[in-house]
């Protein structure tokens, strides 16, 4: 089974105490991209030897940047602490850990399986979802209640409001693409605008395969084949 992977606005607080060793604070549960919520209390325990990732590459040792050596939930926010592979001949992590560390690379992204999932019909969806303030008017596809997190990965910070009214005056986007990307599909604001992807140059196969669907992520597919920079501002 594939792993379901999503980006958080994550704050990255580096240990002053400890070289390597980086807090990643996961924002409360939000409405992302693909219009699902997962919801940090429903963390399982970590597990052992979790992996932090490059880009959620996990083919081969060489994109291994580290590991995760804590996952706890305080304030409805899923808080990881990673110690980065420094000083064992890791080029990527030890370029990653000094990007970290000068504010250029503040963004991570979990992959895990999914457990329990509520979706739309389902018992206690409607009620789940009021719970995490959202209304009829927003569009939640999953809210993922149960999970397992097999790794976390640094990956490259995606368009957020701010980069669309960058890439709108660098003509990146035109007026148009911006508005909808800011609004998303269904015309009204999502509680998250930003768009955040693993690879910035390469659609991931859950982006190609979300093409045939008349929706945000479909649209973003679009706009991404024809301009595969954009995410790379």
């Amino acid at each position: 089974m594939e792993p379901t992977r999503r980006s958080l606005d994550f704050e990255t607080r580096v240990d002053a105490a400890k070289e390597g060793r980086v807090t990643y604070i996961a924002s409360t549960p939000s409405l992302d991209s693909y219009n699902e919520i997962v919801i940090p209390a429903g963390a399982r325990p970590l597990l052992k030897n979790t992996p932090f990732c490059n880009s959620h590459r996990t083919d081969s040792i060489a994109h291994v940047l580290g590991k995760v050596v804590e996952s706890r939930v305080e304030r409805k926010r899923l808080i990881n602490v990673v110690d980065w592979a420094l000083d064992v001949g890791n080029e990527v992590a030890e370029l990653g850990y000094r990007m970290v560390k000068a504010g250029f690379l503040p963004a991570c992204s979990i992959g895990f399986f999914p457990i329990t999932t509520l979706r739309p019909g389902d018992l206690d969806f409607d009620k789940t979802k009021r719970a995490l303030g959202f209304g009829h008017q927003d569009q939640v596809r999953a809210i993922h209640t149960e999970f397992q997190q097999i790794e976390l990965s640094a990956v490259v910070v995606g368009a957020n409001s701010e980069a669309l009214v960058a890439a709108r005056s660098r003509g990146v986007l035109n007026s148009r693409e911006a508005d909808w990307l800011a609004k998303g599909a269904h015309g009204t604001a999502p509680r998250t605008v930003s768009v955040r992807i693993p690879f910035p140059n390469v659609l991931p196969h859950n982006l190609k395969k979300a093409a045939a669907r008349r929706d945000f992520t479909a649209h973003l597919t679009e706009i991404l084949e024809e301009r595969p920079n954009i995410l790379s501002l």
